[in-house]
């Protein structure tokens, strides 16, 4: 298991470069002269210096890699399965409370305002099927709440549902950010290059 600290600095220097090389390549940037430790190293060739840079582009990329796959648990599968919990969960609430006869099995909760409890879990989860073990909550006429089962609720997971996981997975959480975005940074050089080879001048 490696140490998260070297992971992150291995991210930092692969969005460093990358962001040098496309400022080398799409805009134009020269380096002409080094300033190390005190020392002002005047560059003779610089047109070295975008080979030199392409190199230490695909050295970060290899280091960030590897790093990135020996991570065992970068989130991604956690954040998803709790949200499609929790949407899972409200839709079978939904269902459970429009399609199961109530009022007519339940007298007592007849005008009641039924809510979710935190007492509701999944029992089974698949990609065919999620097996709610469905509970509601609701007050009695002195505000006092009760607790009650509606039993097993059997939903198929959505497409639309899936998509809405996935979508709060990346958007409001710090996943994508922190572990995607790096390779899109990468992926700018190179694709501004196949674009100036292949299209600007075909």
């Amino acid at each position: 298991m490696i140490d998260k600290t070297d992971f992150i600095r291995q991210r930092r220097n692969l969005i460093v470069i990358s962001l040098i090389l496309l400022g080398v390549e799409a805009f134009g940037l020269e380096i002409k002269r080094i300033n190390a430790l005190g020392n002002e190293i005047l560059i003779q060739n610089p047109g070295m210096v975008n080979v030199a840079l392409w190199l230490a582009w695909a050295y970060w990329f290899i280091r960030y890699y590897q790093y990135f796959h020996d991570l065992q648990d970068r989130g991604f599968k956690t954040a998803y399965a709790a949200k499609m919990s929790e949407l899972m969960i409200k839709a079978a609430f939904r269902q459970g409370v429009q399609h199961d006869k109530i009022h007519a099995d339940r007298p007592t909760l007849e005008g009641k305002e039924l809510l979710l409890s935190s007492k509701t879990k999944v029992q089974i989860s698949t990609k065919k099927l999620w097996v709610i073990d469905l509970v509601v909550d609701y007050e009695d006429t002195v505000s006092i709440k009760h607790s009650f089962g509606l039993g097993k609720v059997n939903i198929p997971p959505r497409r639309i549902t899936e998509i809405r996981a996935w979508t709060h997975v990346i958007l409001r959480t710090r996943l994508f950010t922190e572990y995607v975005l790096p390779y899109v940074i990468f992926s700018a050089p190179i694709v501004h290059k196949i674009y100036e080879l292949y299209v600007a001048n075909p």
